[in-house]
């Protein structure tokens, strides 16, 4: 890059950090132009397609003109219908003032993040953690303070640990469950711990992250801070969306339900960037969340056998915590990658394995790097059960070797 190319690029852009599961399907994609075949288990999108009735419901919406700005924080019909899911699936009353509709869950995060943070404020996040939270912080002058959670909690915060991360400048607490990368879920009984630090430092917001909370397969509660501590649900903003569980990614719809002025002050954000979310999409997202249920079920059926088949090619000394939502396997290969081939090919970083598995063995992974933590690779059963095998078979063979 010449001298005038630097110069235009804001400073603070050295710091920020491309998307790295992106950046992964964009390495594959290229493989895939040059004629090679790459089983890829790296996009967090399912194989199955946008529900008939939500299409119809988007058709009709074109076919009635429905095609010009709305209000900029989503229509009254879409969030008078995110309210009564709110209500029936989590026990929680929003009002339609607490509520903002964006171009899906990561504008919300933008919103959120620039109207609240300040240079210096501090974000507390787990990690492992989704890649773009550090780097949303980062651009709204915020600075993330990571926090490690180990395998052997389940990839969950200690309480105690937790307080002891809290400073004066700590402003929100990021919670993600089910978790990306890990498919863990918090426990009711690890909230109410997290929840009794929180109301010793009133100071300290909780976005809680329920982007896959429809997509569980053990039975296992998912709850959120608000529904746990409901005396702290004024300091906590839910964000969610139609994206994972209707198989909408494309469609780009994510809500948040919070405090009425940061909805506010997020709204006045958005009338200067997107302006309004599409109006055909909430067309159709008031279709997905009123009468999408059956289709959930679908979905997470679907997922239920993918991450068996992924889990029955994943022996040890291959190793994870057993994911019980979202559509992620979290592998730790450590034990499993052979001296012989570290050394040959020079493997030392998730990085490294990630680029060798995908030049040599045409198996696309995300690096653990990525979301905070090496030594473990991000995969996805999300996509079509055979390939998912062969992917996860070349996996253990090739790190055996």
């Amino acid at each position: 890059m010449n001298k005038n190319n630097q110069e235009i690029i804001s400073r603070k852009l050295q710091f920020i950090n491309e998307s790295g599961t992106l950046a992964m399907a964009k390495k594959t994609q290229e493989l895939i132009k040059q004629g090679h075949e790459i089983i890829s288990l790296t996009l967090g999108e399912t194989v199955l397609y946008t529900p008939d009735n939500v299409k119809k419901a988007g058709i009709k919406a074109i076919e009635q003109n429905f095609t010009y700005y709305t209000n900029s924080g989503g229509t009254d019909e879409l969030k008078q219908v995110i309210a009564q899911k709110f209500y029936r699936k989590n026990n929680l009353k929003y009002n339609i003032d607490q509520i903002i509709v964006s171009n899906g869950a990561k504008q919300v995060l933008f919103n959120l993040f620039f109207a609240s943070l300040d240079v210096g404020d501090e974000v507390i996040i787990p990690t492992p953690y989704w890649v773009s939270y550090p780097e949303i912080v980062k651009l709204a002058s915020g600075k993330p303070v990571f926090l490690d959670c180990s395998a052997q909690d389940g990839f969950q915060i200690n309480a105690q640990k937790l307080e002891s991360f809290i400073s004066d400048k700590t402003k929100w607490l990021l919670l993600n469950s089910p978790n990306n990368p890990t498919g863990c879920i918090y426990t009711k009984e690890n909230l109410e711990a997290i929840a009794q630090v929180l109301r010793k430092h009133k100071h300290v917001h909780i976005v809680s992250d329920d982007i896959y909370e429809s997509l569980t397969f053990d039975d296992q509660l998912v709850c959120n801070m608000a529904m746990i501590a409901p005396d702290l649900q004024d300091r906590v903003f839910v964000v969610n969306g139609a994206s994972k569980s209707y198989s909408m990614t494309g469609w780009r719809i994510g809500y948040g339900a919070g405090n009425k002025e940061l909805i506010k002050a997020m709204s006045i954000i958005q009338t200067q960037t997107t302006s309004s979310p599409s109006s055909i999409s909430q067309k159709a997202a008031v279709e997905a969340i009123a009468n999408g249920d059956h289709f959930i079920e679908i979905n997470r059926a679907d997922l239920r056998l993918k991450r068996s088949i992924m889990m029955s090619c994943l022996q040890p000394p291959l190793s994870y915590v057993r994911p019980q939502g979202a559509f992620y396997l979290f592998l730790n290969y450590q034990e499993a990658l052979s001296d012989d081939i570290k050394n040959t090919y020079q493997l030392h970083t998730s990085y490294d394995v990630s680029q060798f598995l995908l030049e040599k063995h045409h198996v696309a992974t995300v690096a653990g790097a990525c979301f905070g933590l090496d030594g473990y690779l991000r995969l996805s059963y999300s996509g079509d059960g055979d390939k998912i095998r062969q992917g996860c078979e070349k996996i253990a063979m090739a790190l055996r070797q």
